[in-house]
């Protein structure tokens, strides 16, 4: 049992660590210019729920 439990925990890191990563390959992005109003819209929606 305590093998899977380790299993399961090194799996789980890798995912968050992958997806860390990812996002903030993403983040460094430019947006497309053709969604450039979709992000200004949504940078609008947060600062009003924020």
């Amino acid at each position: 049992m305590q093998a899977v439990l380790q299993t399961r925990e090194e799996i789980r890191q890798y995912w968050e660590d992958r997806n860390r990563e990812r996002l903030a390959h993403f983040a460094t992005k430019p947006h497309k210019s053709e969604q450039e109003a979709l992000w200004i819209k949504l940078s609008h929606k947060k600062r009003n729920v924020l």
